[in-house]
């Protein structure tokens, strides 16, 4: 073996065939980046050995399998990025035991089972991209511990949207100051819109719960939170008025159709509005005269 080895970047070539098991006595390796590759059989359990990795890059290939438990004894990565692949199973819950684990993708594979409360205990976590997969149960309470212990740490990106995730939204998430982004649509989530959302100042560009199950009144704390530009309710349970949201300044998409809402608001300084979607809904309302420039 190359003994010395740190640094391994292979990434966008034709590679094909499978990832060697003696991957693991290469001892001192910091960065494997082997994505964009046609690379295809299983993550070898041997990956465990290799406690110096920082970075596992392994995305866009054709891996299948699952993840193995040993990547939890790997204390020292940061960025774990297996998305776009065939990856099935159950997401380990050994994640959460990985102290410098900063980035999560594992999305766009065929990953089942449940969110592992567990991770809320890897406080230095950034983003966690679950996105399309076939992921069921309830969104963990535990995610409200991802604050981290320093100021700069903290989650900043939750993405769990196209699974099949149940249950409600859990209050716990307006724990999470930093949220920048927070994608929950198309699941099955039920219940109402915690109001704890008015907590989210961070939030950047979309706020997206469409396509859920969702019941009861929207929360007037979510028109405080001023940073969010894309706003999209569409396809729930969701009724009576929506008044309540027209403070904001900030709106170039506004999507609530296929709700039950009665009333909608409208502000003559959302010049920057390039879509505003209120139908099949219950609204008996006039169109504002301000509605033109």
């Amino acid at each position: 073996t190359v003994s010395k080895l740190q640094n391994l970047d292979l990434f966008a070539n034709n590679i094909v065939g499978t990832i060697p098991t003696e991957i693991g006595m290469v001892s001192m390796l910091n960065d494997l980046k082997l994505y964009d590759n046609n690379i295809i059989g299983t993550i070898p359990s041997e990956f465990g050995m290799v406690s110096t990795l920082r970075n596992l890059e392994l995305y866009a290939n054709n891996i299948n399998g699952t993840i193995p438990t040993e990547v939890g004894v790997l204390q020292d990565l940061q960025t774990l990025a297996l998305h776009h692949n065939n990856i099935n199973g159950t997401i380990p819950s050994e994640l959460g035991m990985m102290f410098w684990l900063i980035n999560v993708r594992l999305h766009d594979n065929i990953l089942t089972g449940k969110i592992p409360s567990e991770l809320g205990k890897a406080k230095h976590i950034e983003e966690i991209n679950l996105d399309s997969n076939l992921i069921t149960g309830t969104i963990p309470s535990e995610i409200g511990q991802l604050i981290g212990g320093f100021a700069w740490f903290g989650v900043l990106r939750l993405i769990l949207s196209n699974n099949s995730l149940t249950g409600t939204i859990p209050s716990e998430i307006g724990s999470l100051p930093q949220l920048e982004q927070l994608h929950l649509f198309t699941n099955r989530l039920s219940g109402t819109i915690p109001t704890e959302v008015g907590n989210l100042k961070a939030l950047e560009a979309t706020f997206n719960l469409s396509s859920n199950l969702l019941t009861g009144t929207v929360p007037s704390e979510l028109g405080l939170v001023a940073t969010i530009k894309k706003l999209d309710l569409s396809r729930n349970g969701l009724k009576k008025s929506l008044l309540h949201l027209g403070e904001s300044t900030s709106y170039t998409y506004f999507n609530v159709s296929h709700n039950v809402f009665t009333s909608f608001p409208f502000n003559d300084a959302w010049r920057e509005l390039e879509t505003f979607d209120l139908s099949n809904n219950n609204i008996f309302q006039k169109i504002p005269e301000n509605l033109a420039p």
